[in-house]
């Protein structure tokens, strides 16, 4: 997706002392966010969230994709958007997972 909209190359490394942006992935997040960038450098993303039952929920792979996807803008540089349209909107609503308001 990136790639496609600036002009940054990516590549996967077998070895993870050669990689410049690691990805964590975790159950969920029990902040208010379901991914995060720490240090620049890594990516920590929720595999799913709580339910309102207190059931753990998995995301779909549309909404981890989406999550990725912005936090790697950030990593880019890219801030918030105020379009609900754009994937730096700061609220990714997944299709899966109600929220419980």
């Amino acid at each position: 997706y990136w790639e496609k909209q600036t002009s940054h190359k990516f590549y996967f490394v077998d070895d993870p002392h050669f990689a410049e942006i690691h990805i964590k992935w975790i159950d969920f997040h029990s902040g208010p966010n379901d991914a995060y960038v720490i240090d620049n450098r890594l990516v920590e993303v929720g595999m799913g969230k709580i339910s309102c039952q207190g059931n753990w929920e998995p995301f779909s792979e549309k909404d981890l994709s989406s999550l990725i996807k912005h936090e790697f803008g950030h990593i880019l540089g890219f801030e918030h958007s105020s379009d609900p349209q754009n994937v730096m909107y700061p609220h990714i609503y997944t299709e899966s997972i109600q929220n419980c308001n």
